[in-house]
């Protein structure tokens, strides 16, 4: 059984974003949960972008097979506690509301049909902890399905402190890649933009259509799974993918 020091310690000495992820699957554990989950924002499922999201599902305490209708459903994009407002660094305690028809009245049928999907896979209750990210960003940590009370404020807070350097390191490591690694031409891009050119400027640089660059700017957004263009150049330069400013001089 983890600790609370071993496990921040692991999570400080973090290299990558798998190496996060293995660490979040441990706090279930020590915090008395079957279940644990993440978003890196409120409204969008994670999981889609998890290289082996199934073996990253066990490893987090889903139920089986619970994953794939939570996304084919279309079910995953309404979050369990969104009838309240959710404030980074606030600790919401949430309970889904009872199955009966009166209960779920301004819910749309797609929302009572997430959470009558939960409660039949055994989530009920649970602690979301949201937290305020680089470029605008909201994400969260959940716990679910507790296996003890909670009630003490002291777990309470430490899953507070957890969920904010878990993001904090989440992105240093660079998080993950969408969908591989980037081309020599939308790395080019990156780096000139990095330089601070504009597309139109990039575009003479390296003698192609404004369209093109966008193209590739474009790219390497979704890929690094970026918010905007200056995201991308923060995340490719903190990842090591861009040199230095003064290295050509």
């Amino acid at each position: 059984m983890p600790t609370s020091d071993s496990m921040l310690r692991d999570l400080r000495a973090a290299s990558s974003g798998s190496d996060c992820l293995e660490v979040l699957a441990e706090s279930r554990r020590l915090f008395g949960f079957g279940i644990v989950g993440f978003r890196d924002q409120l409204d969008t499922p994670v999981a889609p972008r998890l290289a082996d999201a199934a073996a990253w599902a066990r490893r987090f305490g889903w139920p089986e097979d619970f994953l794939a209708g939570w996304l084919q459903r279309g079910l995953g994009q309404h979050f369990p506690a969104q009838d309240r407002p959710l404030q980074p660094d606030r600790i919401v305690h949430w309970t889904l509301p009872p199955s009966d028809p009166q209960a779920t009245q301004g819910l749309t049928r797609r929302q009572a049909a997430g959470l009558c999907y939960l409660r039949r896979h055994g989530v009920s209750e649970g602690i979301t902890v949201p937290v305020r990210r680089p470029f605008g960003r909201v994400g969260c940590l959940s716990w679910m399905v507790p296996t003890r009370p909670v009630t003490d404020p002291q777990q309470l807070e430490l899953m507070r402190v957890f969920s904010r350097e878990f993001f904090e390191i989440f992105d240093h490591c660079g998080g993950w890649r969408a969908s591989g690694p980037l081309s020599p031409r939308a790395l080019e891009c990156l780096q000139l933009a990095a330089g601070g050119l504009s597309d139109r400027a990039i575009a003479e640089q390296i003698n192609r259509s404004v369209e093109t660059v966008r193209f590739h700017m474009k790219t390497a957004i979704r890929q690094l799974d970026a918010v905007n263009r200056t995201h991308a150049v923060a995340l490719a330069s903190r990842a090591g993918l861009l040199a230095s400013p003064d290295a050509g001089r």
